[in-house]
Formats: structure tokens, sequence, C-alpha cells
């Protein structure tokens, strides 16, 4: 709480009346929303897939929003499926307009940073003003207050696990990566139908062509398989605390059979 009211006091000194207004919603409604943690376990939680006892999978698209978010949608919507969608800040300020359209197709938001940084390379302060001023560009254009986080690359550590934590954020990574921003359709389509599973959280990007070229395959494919899709924060709703947990040990945006870094 002293923290809270410390970030309220810096705000008031804004010049910007509106900002600190619509900043303060945020920070109260935010206050007034439980932790989506697992209280039992080791704090905070972080999820990388969600149960395996059901054949559930969560398409999820990162950098959002891009030139070709609407064409994403499109391929969505002519699925009847949803998806969640981690927003980079800066995109939303270029894209402007498409955070409403991806909340209107009932799709899911969460936070990508605003600038998509290697985190574990910034201060304290540093973290959570990428995250702060990505979450205040969602609700201003749409109201929505993200609860999911994902750390741009997977670059993350105790500080950011930690800094997501204290701004209502649970962070989540991923079950398969597909690496589609440097790969061909047909690629992309063989690591995801090859290595998803039940529980499976899959990393895309709406800002390549091959993935969507490749996508209403890649979602013919799975339901032919008897996967159903759903958001992730359906999905960590289903999972109730037991989840797949990350550590700093297993925890890789490396491909396994191509072993370079992803930018992701």
């Amino acid at each position: 709480m002293e923290r809270i009211i410390s970030r309220l006091a810096e705000l008031l000194q804004m010049k910007n009346k509106l900002k600190v207004l619509t900043t303060l919603v945020v920070i109260f409604t935010a206050l007034s929303i439980k932790s989506s943690a697992d209280e039992s376990g080791p704090w905070p939680v972080i999820y990388s897939h969600g149960p395996s006892t059901g054949k559930y999978v969560a398409l999820t698209f990162d950098d959002a929003p891009s030139g070709l978010t609407p064409d994403i949608l499109h391929a969505l919507e002519n699925a009847d499926i949803k998806a969640t969608f981690f927003v980079e800040g800066q995109h939303a300020s270029l894209w402007s307009g498409m955070l409403s359209e991806i909340v209107a197709g009932g799709h899911e938001l969460g936070n990508h940073s605003f600038t998509h940084p290697n985190l574990n390379k910034l201060g304290e302060d540093e973290i959570e003003e990428e995250l702060v001023e990505t979450n205040y560009v969602i609700f201003t254009e749409t109201g929505v207050i993200p609860h999911l986080f994902r750390p741009p690359g997977g670059h993350r550590d105790s500080r950011t696990d930690r800094i997501a934590y204290e701004n209502e954020m649970t962070t989540v990574m991923w079950t398969v990566n597909s690496g589609d921003y440097r790969r061909s359709s047909e690629r992309i389509k063989d690591i995801v139908l090859g290595r998803v599973g039940p529980g499976g959280i899959i990393l895309l990007h709406d800002s390549t062509e091959s993935t969507l070229e490749i996508l209403p395959e890649i979602i013919q494919t799975l339901k032919a398989r008897g996967y159903r899709f759903v958001t992730v924060g359906q999905m960590l709703e289903m999972t109730h605390g037991r989840c797949q947990w990350v550590t700093d040990e297993d925890e890789s945006d490396e491909d396994e059979s191509e072993p370079e870094n992803l930018s992701l």
C-alpha cells in the first residue's frame, strides 16, 4: 500500500491531469481485483501451460497490434475461436484503434512491455515504467486492465516477476515457440502441430505473413484432433494452481532443433 501511495504522489505532480485521473482509475480498480496467482504456492506463480487433463490449447500473438492484425482477427472470426494478444505499447500508438477491434472480437489483451527491451538489462524503475505505460495505453483505448504479462524474448528474472505481480499481472510464458518471424509457413505448421499437447500455450506473432498464411490450417488440424481453443485467461481459470513452474534453469527462448536466440 505504501508503494501505491508513493506512486499516486508522483502522478499528482504530473502536468497532464487527464493522465493522472486515468491512471488513478487503473490503480484503484486493480487494487480491488484479487490476484490470479496461487496463494498456497511460491510467490509469484509463472505459467507456461495449462492443465493437461483436457484437450485445450491457447493461441497467443506477441507484439500486437500490427498491419496484419485485421487479417489475423478475420481468420480467428472465420474459425470461431478466441485468442490472447500481448500488446507492445509503442505499436498501439502506430495502429490506433486496433486494440479496440481486438477487444470487440472477444479476444484477450496482455502486456508485452512498451518498447520490447531485454528487461533483464533494465533497472527496476525502468521495468515498471515499461509495464505501467503499456497498461495505460491499453486502458486508455479499451477500458481494459491487463492481468497477463509476457516478457519480451522471455527474458525475465525475480525482479520482473515481482514487478508484474505487484501490478496485478500474472507472468505467462509458452509451451510451443513457433519462431514464426523467421520461418516458412510449412515449418511453422510442423513445429506447432508436432509439439503441441493438452494445455499448450502456442507462441505466434500477428505481424508475420507466414503466420497469417498457415494459421487457418493449424486451427483446422487442431480442431480435427479434438482440441478446443481458449484464451490464456480461461486456461488459467481451469488450472487453479496446477501449473508448469518455470525456473531460470529450464526457461529458454531458444529453439531446440535450431539453437539460436529468438527475439520474441
